[in-house]
Protein backbone atom coordinates (compact mmCIF):
# COMPACT_ATOMS: atom_id res chain seq x y z
CA UNK A 1 0.00 0.00 0.00
CA UNK A 2 1.38 3.20 -1.04
CA UNK A 3 1.66 5.89 1.56
CA UNK A 4 0.35 9.72 1.28
CA UNK A 5 3.03 11.96 0.91
CA UNK A 6 2.64 14.58 3.96
CA UNK A 7 3.65 18.08 4.61
CA UNK A 8 5.72 17.71 7.73
CA UNK A 9 7.02 21.50 9.43
CA UNK A 10 9.68 20.90 11.66
CA UNK A 11 10.23 23.87 14.53
CA UNK A 12 13.45 24.22 14.93
CA UNK A 13 15.14 25.99 18.50
CA UNK A 14 16.81 29.10 17.53
CA UNK A 15 19.99 29.14 19.39
CA UNK A 16 22.09 26.90 17.22
CA UNK A 17 21.67 26.41 13.48
CA UNK A 18 20.17 22.79 12.14
CA UNK A 19 23.84 20.73 11.15
CA UNK A 20 25.07 18.00 12.35
CA UNK A 21 28.74 19.10 12.90
CA UNK A 22 27.95 20.90 15.77
CA UNK A 23 30.20 21.10 19.45
CA UNK A 24 27.04 21.28 21.12
CA UNK A 25 23.13 20.59 20.11
CA UNK A 26 21.12 17.12 20.45
CA UNK A 27 17.98 18.97 19.10
CA UNK A 28 19.38 20.02 16.23
CA UNK A 29 20.71 17.03 15.48
CA UNK A 30 17.48 14.84 15.76
CA UNK A 31 15.77 17.08 13.58
CA UNK A 32 18.80 16.75 11.04
CA UNK A 33 18.24 13.15 10.96
CA UNK A 34 14.40 13.15 10.98
CA UNK A 35 14.47 15.83 8.25
CA UNK A 36 16.60 14.19 5.98
CA UNK A 37 14.66 10.33 6.52
CA UNK A 38 11.30 12.17 5.41
CA UNK A 39 12.91 13.08 2.58
CA UNK A 40 14.30 9.13 1.82
CA UNK A 41 10.79 8.42 2.54
CA UNK A 42 8.93 10.55 -0.11
CA UNK A 43 7.38 13.05 2.40
CA UNK A 44 8.04 16.88 2.03
CA UNK A 45 10.18 18.29 4.83
CA UNK A 46 9.84 22.14 5.83
CA UNK A 47 12.28 23.20 8.72
CA UNK A 48 11.78 26.63 10.53
CA UNK A 49 15.50 27.23 11.34
CA UNK A 50 17.90 30.18 11.76
CA UNK A 51 19.03 31.04 7.95
CA UNK A 52 22.55 29.62 8.64
CA UNK A 53 21.20 26.09 8.81
CA UNK A 54 21.61 23.26 6.66
CA UNK A 55 18.57 20.70 5.48
CA UNK A 56 17.77 18.46 3.50
CA UNK A 57 14.29 19.08 2.94
CA UNK A 58 13.21 23.12 2.50
CA UNK A 59 14.48 25.42 4.68
CA UNK A 60 12.13 28.06 6.02
CA UNK A 61 14.71 31.06 7.55
CA UNK A 62 13.74 33.01 10.48
CA UNK A 63 16.50 35.02 11.76
CA UNK A 64 19.70 36.02 9.77
CA UNK A 65 21.81 33.87 12.00
CA UNK A 66 21.75 31.69 15.00
CA UNK A 67 20.47 33.11 18.57
CA UNK A 68 23.80 32.49 20.42
CA UNK A 69 25.90 33.87 17.56
CA UNK A 70 23.33 37.19 17.83
CA UNK A 71 24.25 37.68 21.14
CA UNK A 72 27.68 36.88 21.28
CA UNK A 73 26.49 32.79 22.99
CA UNK A 74 25.38 34.12 25.98
CA UNK A 75 22.94 31.02 27.16
CA UNK A 76 20.32 33.87 28.80
CA UNK A 77 19.24 37.00 27.26
CA UNK A 78 16.47 39.24 27.30
CA UNK A 79 15.85 39.46 23.19
CA UNK A 80 15.57 35.62 23.22
CA UNK A 81 11.41 36.08 23.68
CA UNK A 82 11.18 38.62 21.11
CA UNK A 83 13.21 36.46 18.82
CA UNK A 84 11.33 33.03 19.62
CA UNK A 85 8.00 34.89 19.08
CA UNK A 86 9.40 35.78 15.58
CA UNK A 87 10.09 32.33 14.39
CA UNK A 88 7.28 31.04 16.13
CA UNK A 89 4.74 33.69 13.89
CA UNK A 90 6.60 32.96 10.57
CA UNK A 91 6.46 29.11 11.21
CA UNK A 92 2.72 29.32 11.92
CA UNK A 93 1.62 31.91 9.24
CA UNK A 94 3.81 29.44 6.63
CA UNK A 95 1.91 26.83 7.60
CA UNK A 96 -1.58 28.29 7.23
CA UNK A 97 -1.12 29.52 3.78
CA UNK A 98 0.75 26.29 2.00
CA UNK A 99 -1.27 23.67 4.05
CA UNK A 100 0.71 22.08 6.09
CA UNK A 101 -0.60 18.56 7.19
CA UNK A 102 1.51 18.27 10.73
CA UNK A 103 3.31 21.06 12.73
CA UNK A 104 6.21 19.28 14.64
CA UNK A 105 7.52 21.88 17.37
CA UNK A 106 10.45 20.44 19.01
CA UNK A 107 10.98 23.87 21.08
CA UNK A 108 8.04 22.85 23.10
CA UNK A 109 6.95 26.39 23.25
CA UNK A 110 5.43 27.18 20.28
CA UNK A 111 1.68 26.94 21.97
CA UNK A 112 2.29 29.54 24.64
CA UNK A 113 3.23 31.94 22.03
CA UNK A 114 1.60 35.32 21.48
CA UNK A 115 1.56 34.28 17.61
CA UNK A 116 -0.22 30.88 18.40
CA UNK A 117 -3.18 32.72 20.34
CA UNK A 118 -3.84 34.99 18.14
CA UNK A 119 -3.60 32.99 15.07
CA UNK A 120 -5.04 29.59 16.67
CA UNK A 121 -8.34 29.64 15.29
CA UNK A 122 -7.16 29.77 11.60
CA UNK A 123 -5.00 26.78 12.79
CA UNK A 124 -6.72 23.47 10.66
CA UNK A 125 -4.06 20.92 11.48
CA UNK A 126 -2.64 19.57 14.43
CA UNK A 127 0.50 20.30 16.17
CA UNK A 128 2.61 17.79 17.45
CA UNK A 129 5.10 18.66 20.44
CA UNK A 130 8.02 16.37 21.07
CA UNK A 131 9.23 17.08 24.77
CA UNK A 132 12.51 16.62 24.49
CA UNK A 133 13.92 18.46 27.78
CA UNK A 134 13.15 18.34 31.90
CA UNK A 135 9.56 19.71 33.19
CA UNK A 136 10.45 22.82 33.91
CA UNK A 137 8.15 25.81 35.20
CA UNK A 138 8.28 27.70 32.08
CA UNK A 139 6.64 24.59 30.43
CA UNK A 140 4.26 23.55 33.31
CA UNK A 141 3.07 27.45 33.13
CA UNK A 142 2.47 26.67 29.03
CA UNK A 143 0.90 23.03 29.16
CA UNK A 144 -1.11 23.55 32.81
CA UNK A 145 -4.27 23.24 30.09
CA UNK A 146 -3.46 20.43 27.94
CA UNK A 147 -3.47 17.53 30.90
CA UNK A 148 -6.52 15.91 28.83
CA UNK A 149 -6.59 15.37 25.27
CA UNK A 150 -6.93 18.30 23.06
CA UNK A 151 -8.58 18.26 19.52
CA UNK A 152 -5.92 20.21 17.74
CA UNK A 153 -2.40 19.25 20.29
CA UNK A 154 -0.55 16.36 20.86
CA UNK A 155 2.69 15.46 22.78
CA UNK A 156 4.97 12.14 22.45
CA UNK A 157 8.16 11.76 25.09
CA UNK A 158 11.74 10.66 23.77
CA UNK A 159 11.75 7.62 26.83
CA UNK A 160 9.25 6.77 29.10
CA UNK A 161 11.20 8.02 32.12
CA UNK A 162 10.32 11.31 30.38
CA UNK A 163 7.03 10.19 30.10
CA UNK A 164 6.46 9.14 33.59
CA UNK A 165 7.82 12.99 34.24
CA UNK A 166 5.70 14.28 32.28
CA UNK A 167 2.29 12.36 32.86
CA UNK A 168 1.27 14.79 35.69
CA UNK A 169 1.48 17.83 33.28
CA UNK A 170 0.15 16.55 29.99
CA UNK A 171 -1.46 14.18 28.29
CA UNK A 172 1.48 12.48 26.49
CA UNK A 173 0.15 10.08 23.56
CA UNK A 174 3.46 7.77 22.88
CA UNK A 175 6.80 7.49 23.29
CA UNK A 176 9.65 7.16 20.19
CA UNK A 177 13.32 7.08 21.14
CA UNK A 178 15.39 9.78 19.01
CA UNK A 179 17.45 7.87 16.24
CA UNK A 180 21.04 8.05 14.92
CA UNK A 181 22.20 7.15 11.39
CA UNK A 182 24.32 4.76 12.95
CA UNK A 183 26.52 3.60 9.73
CA UNK A 184 28.06 7.17 9.62
CA UNK A 185 29.35 5.74 12.79
CA UNK A 186 32.68 4.04 12.55
CA UNK A 187 32.40 0.61 14.34
CA UNK A 188 35.97 -0.60 16.55
CA UNK A 189 36.60 -3.49 18.27
CA UNK A 190 40.17 -2.44 19.25
CA UNK A 191 39.66 0.00 21.99
CA UNK A 192 42.27 2.14 23.85
CA UNK A 193 42.89 1.97 27.35
CA UNK A 194 41.04 5.14 28.00
CA UNK A 195 37.50 6.16 29.93
CA UNK A 196 35.65 9.05 28.01
CA UNK A 197 33.35 11.78 29.36
CA UNK A 198 31.47 13.89 26.85
CA UNK A 199 29.19 16.56 27.19
CA UNK A 200 28.54 19.74 28.87
CA UNK A 201 30.83 20.43 31.83
CA UNK A 202 27.88 20.97 34.74
CA UNK A 203 27.24 19.74 37.93
CA UNK A 204 24.40 17.54 36.70
CA UNK A 205 26.57 16.01 34.10
CA UNK A 206 28.63 14.48 36.28
CA UNK A 207 32.03 15.06 35.14
CA UNK A 208 33.69 15.52 38.75
CA UNK A 209 32.76 12.04 39.59
CA UNK A 210 34.34 10.79 36.18
CA UNK A 211 37.30 12.28 37.28
CA UNK A 212 36.89 10.54 40.50
CA UNK A 213 36.26 7.07 39.04
CA UNK A 214 39.18 7.82 37.10
CA UNK A 215 41.72 8.16 39.66
CA UNK A 216 40.72 5.10 41.59
CA UNK A 217 41.18 3.30 39.15
CA UNK A 218 44.41 4.88 37.99
CA UNK A 219 43.18 4.98 34.26
CA UNK A 220 43.10 7.94 32.01
CA UNK A 221 39.91 10.26 31.68
CA UNK A 222 39.30 12.22 28.38
CA UNK A 223 36.42 14.97 29.13
CA UNK A 224 34.83 16.27 26.18
CA UNK A 225 32.55 19.55 26.14
CA UNK A 226 32.32 22.98 26.53
CA UNK A 227 31.76 25.01 29.61
CA UNK A 228 28.68 27.48 29.76
CA UNK A 229 28.78 30.49 31.67
CA UNK A 230 26.24 28.85 34.55
CA UNK A 231 28.92 26.54 34.76
CA UNK A 232 32.13 28.32 35.17
CA UNK A 233 32.26 28.16 38.76
CA UNK A 234 31.66 24.23 38.67
CA UNK A 235 34.57 23.98 36.29
CA UNK A 236 37.15 26.04 38.29
CA UNK A 237 36.43 24.17 41.36
CA UNK A 238 35.93 20.98 40.64
CA UNK A 239 37.30 20.24 37.58
CA UNK A 240 40.15 22.58 36.10
CA UNK A 241 42.40 21.53 39.62
CA UNK A 242 42.27 18.61 38.28
CA UNK A 243 42.94 18.52 34.55
CA UNK A 244 46.67 17.27 33.44
CA UNK A 245 46.12 18.88 29.70
CA UNK A 246 43.79 21.02 27.85
CA UNK A 247 43.45 20.86 24.23
CA UNK A 248 40.37 23.24 23.84
CA UNK A 249 41.97 25.39 21.11
CA UNK A 250 43.54 23.00 18.36
CA UNK A 251 42.44 22.80 15.04
CA UNK A 252 40.68 19.69 13.51
CA UNK A 253 42.76 17.78 10.99
CA UNK A 254 42.53 14.14 9.96
CA UNK A 255 45.70 13.56 12.29
CA UNK A 256 44.10 15.29 15.49
CA UNK A 257 43.69 12.01 17.07
CA UNK A 258 47.09 10.64 16.55
CA UNK A 259 48.83 14.05 16.91
CA UNK A 260 47.03 15.15 20.16
CA UNK A 261 45.19 12.88 22.36
CA UNK A 262 47.85 10.07 21.92
CA UNK A 263 50.17 12.37 22.74
CA UNK A 264 48.36 13.89 26.18
CA UNK A 265 47.73 10.30 27.13
CA UNK A 266 51.13 9.84 27.35
CA UNK A 267 52.24 12.64 29.24
CA UNK A 268 49.18 13.39 31.36
CA UNK A 269 46.01 11.21 33.19
CA UNK A 270 42.83 13.63 32.81
CA UNK A 271 42.73 15.57 29.54
CA UNK A 272 40.09 18.39 28.87
CA UNK A 273 39.65 18.60 24.85
CA UNK A 274 37.00 21.41 24.92
CA UNK A 275 34.19 21.02 22.41
CA UNK A 276 34.30 18.79 19.88
CA UNK A 277 33.05 18.55 16.41
CA UNK A 278 31.28 15.43 14.99
CA UNK A 279 34.19 13.92 13.19
CA UNK A 280 36.42 14.71 16.55
CA UNK A 281 33.48 13.11 18.78
CA UNK A 282 33.63 9.90 16.78
CA UNK A 283 37.06 9.24 16.80
CA UNK A 284 37.00 9.34 20.58
CA UNK A 285 34.07 7.16 20.76
CA UNK A 286 35.30 4.60 18.37
CA UNK A 287 38.71 4.32 20.67
CA UNK A 288 37.63 4.81 24.67
CA UNK A 289 37.56 1.86 26.30
CA UNK A 290 34.25 2.90 28.37
CA UNK A 291 32.03 5.49 27.57
CA UNK A 292 31.07 7.40 31.18
CA UNK A 293 27.72 8.21 32.22
CA UNK A 294 28.24 9.57 35.75
CA UNK A 295 24.60 12.12 35.42
CA UNK A 296 23.07 13.27 38.44
CA UNK A 297 19.83 14.59 37.13
CA UNK A 298 16.97 12.70 35.14
CA UNK A 299 18.36 13.17 31.66
CA UNK A 300 15.41 12.61 29.28
CA UNK A 301 17.14 10.93 26.38
CA UNK A 302 21.20 11.03 26.12
CA UNK A 303 21.99 11.20 22.30
CA UNK A 304 25.89 10.48 23.80
CA UNK A 305 24.99 6.96 24.85
CA UNK A 306 23.37 5.66 21.62
CA UNK A 307 26.93 7.36 20.04
CA UNK A 308 29.19 5.56 21.78
CA UNK A 309 26.93 2.26 21.54
CA UNK A 310 27.48 2.70 18.10
CA UNK A 311 30.84 2.58 17.50
CA UNK A 312 31.15 -0.33 19.59
CA UNK A 313 32.00 1.31 22.90
CA UNK A 314 30.49 -0.27 26.25
CA UNK A 315 28.40 2.80 28.33
CA UNK A 316 28.67 2.54 32.24
CA UNK A 317 25.79 4.64 33.60
CA UNK A 318 23.77 5.86 36.44
CA UNK A 319 20.63 4.55 37.09
CA UNK A 320 18.93 7.83 36.60
CA UNK A 321 16.27 8.91 33.62
CA UNK A 322 16.52 6.98 30.50
CA UNK A 323 19.84 5.30 31.40
CA UNK A 324 18.03 1.77 31.76
CA UNK A 325 16.37 2.14 28.57
CA UNK A 326 19.17 2.22 26.54
CA UNK A 327 21.90 0.52 28.86
CA UNK A 328 20.77 -2.81 29.33
CA UNK A 329 22.89 -4.19 32.35
CA UNK A 330 25.69 -6.84 31.68
CA UNK A 331 24.90 -6.58 27.32
CA UNK A 332 26.17 -3.57 26.39
CA UNK A 333 27.55 -1.79 29.57
CA UNK A 334 26.25 -1.60 32.76
CA UNK A 335 24.10 0.60 34.92
CA UNK A 336 24.83 1.46 38.47
CA UNK A 337 22.73 2.56 41.37
CA UNK A 338 25.91 5.02 42.75
CA UNK A 339 28.66 6.93 41.78
CA UNK A 340 30.50 4.59 44.35
CA UNK A 341 30.03 1.82 42.05
CA UNK A 342 31.24 2.89 38.71
CA UNK A 343 34.53 1.81 38.86
CA UNK A 344 33.47 -1.82 39.84
CA UNK A 345 31.81 -2.24 36.77
CA UNK A 346 34.37 -0.62 34.26
CA UNK A 347 36.71 -3.55 35.71
CA UNK A 348 34.04 -6.12 34.32
CA UNK A 349 34.19 -4.67 31.10
CA UNK A 350 36.02 -7.32 29.01
CA UNK A 351 32.37 -9.00 29.84
CA UNK A 352 30.75 -6.79 26.82
CA UNK A 353 31.21 -7.90 23.36
CA UNK A 354 31.59 -4.79 21.37
CA UNK A 355 28.95 -5.84 18.52
CA UNK A 356 26.18 -5.60 21.49
CA UNK A 357 26.72 -2.08 21.30
CA UNK A 358 26.56 -1.76 17.87
CA UNK A 359 23.36 -3.92 17.36
CA UNK A 360 21.42 -1.82 20.36
CA UNK A 361 21.55 0.75 18.15
CA UNK A 362 21.23 -0.66 15.02
CA UNK A 363 17.78 -2.60 16.03
CA UNK A 364 16.06 0.28 18.53
CA UNK A 365 17.67 3.64 17.51
CA UNK A 366 18.32 4.23 13.92
CA UNK A 367 17.19 7.08 12.19
CA UNK A 368 14.57 4.95 9.37
CA UNK A 369 13.16 3.11 13.09
CA UNK A 370 12.72 6.70 14.25
CA UNK A 371 11.70 8.52 10.90
CA UNK A 372 9.00 5.34 10.24
CA UNK A 373 7.74 5.94 14.17
CA UNK A 374 7.17 9.03 13.65
CA UNK A 375 5.61 8.67 9.96
CA UNK A 376 3.00 6.46 11.75
CA UNK A 377 2.22 8.80 14.36
CA UNK A 378 1.34 11.53 12.47
CA UNK A 379 -1.22 9.56 10.51
CA UNK A 380 -2.75 8.52 13.93
CA UNK A 381 -2.75 11.91 14.83
CA UNK A 382 -4.00 13.51 11.83
CA UNK A 383 -6.99 10.87 12.18
CA UNK A 384 -7.55 11.91 15.87
CA UNK A 385 -7.90 15.35 15.10
CA UNK A 386 -10.02 15.06 11.74
CA UNK A 387 -12.34 12.89 13.95
CA UNK A 388 -12.02 15.64 16.91
CA UNK A 389 -13.09 18.05 14.68
CA UNK A 390 -16.03 16.47 13.13
CA UNK A 391 -17.55 15.33 17.20
CA UNK A 392 -16.88 19.44 18.21
CA UNK A 393 -18.70 20.47 14.91
CA UNK A 394 -21.50 17.90 15.48
CA UNK A 395 -21.76 18.95 19.01
CA UNK A 396 -22.23 22.53 17.13
CA UNK A 397 -24.20 21.86 14.68
CA UNK A 398 -26.91 19.13 16.07
CA UNK A 399 -29.13 19.13 13.49
CA UNK A 400 -26.86 18.16 10.88
CA UNK A 401 -26.21 14.38 12.84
Amino acid sequence: MKRSKLKIMLIAPIFLPISRNLTYGGIERVISFLDTELIRMDMESYVVAPSDSEVYGKLIPTLEKHAWAITGYTIKSDIFSDLYEKHYETAIDYAIENGIDVLHDHTGKIIGSKAYKIKKHQINFPILITLHGSANNEKMEIYRDYKTPNQKVFFNAISKSQKRLFSEIVSVDTVIYNGLDVENYPYSEQKMPFLLSLGRLSQKKGQDLAIRTAKELGMKLVIAGNVHEADKEFYAEEIRPHLDMILDEIPYSSKWFEGYILPALKEGQIIHTGGVNDAQKKELYKHAQCFLMPIRWDEPFGLVMIEALACGTPVVAINRGSVPEIVEHGFNGYVVQDSADLANHIRQLNNINPRNCRNTVETKFSTVTNAESYVSLYNRIISTYNARKMTENALLNPRQL
